[in-house]
């Protein structure tokens, strides 16, 4: 059953590559959905630190070219539009002492859920050199609304960030990586309004991505 189920994977993924070739540059627009492993960094307030456990998001969207022929045969300039980015991140909390000798005594508080929803503008760059070989890159505006929830309290706010990356495609299978940074203003809400608000905070992360385009 299982090596039935590896050669059906193989299977997919072979004709799905032999889905583009050069033919793609003719084509005025694509999808492309990407399924990302994150690697995120947050700043929080003085006395909190934050380590990242895990992180995962999904990502889906379209690329529209602007303009029909290719330069040279092989490049082509595009708008990207991410219809939907949900990010979510789990964190490991700590609360930290400095003020005895400048030493570092930390005590565990519970785990932090960090959700992110978000859309996303901005131009790309696709190079067809060879065959069904296929790299673009991109730089994107992704207006946020970020959610983080402690198992007792949650706040949550508007951010600006910023989305630079690229992917290398086989056909319409792709691996790629990119860089996703920015600050958002967290405020506490529902039956935490009365806590603390965390103010305006830096985020930032890598994520890496399995992409499929059709």
């Amino acid at each position: 059953m299982k090596k039935t189920l590896l050669l059906l994977i193989t299977g997919l993924l072979f004709s799905s590559g032999m889905a583009f070739g050069q033919s793609e540059l003719s084509k005025s627009k694509y999808k492309y959905l990407y399924f990302s492993f994150a690697l995120p960094e947050y700043t929080a307030p003085k006395g909190l630190e934050m380590k990242s456990r895990y992180g995962v998001a999904i990502t889906s969207g379209q690329t529209y070219f602007v303009h029909k022929e290719p330069i040279k045969k092989m490049i082509k300039f595009g708008i990207d539009v991410t219809w939907l980015d949900l990010n979510y991140t789990n964190y490991k909390e700590f609360a930290v002492d400095y003020s005895i000798n400048h030493s570092d005594r930390a005590t565990d508080l519970p785990e932090l859920h960090h959700a992110d929803l978000s859309i996303q503008v901005g131009p790309s760059i696709h190079i067809n050199p060879v065959d069904r070989l296929h790299l673009n890159t991109y730089f994107r505006v992704a207006p946020t609304y970020s959610a983080i929830y402690d198992n007792t309290d949650g706040m949550g706010g508007y951010g600006t960030y910023f989305v630079t990356g690229g992917t290398v495609y086989y056909g319409n299978v792709g691996l790629g990586a990119e860089y996703r940074f920015g600050n958002t203003n967290l405020k506490p809400y529902g039956e935490s309004k009365g806590g603390d608000k965390w103010g305006k905070t830096d985020f930032s992360e890598v994520r890496f991505h399995i992409s499929v385009r059709f």
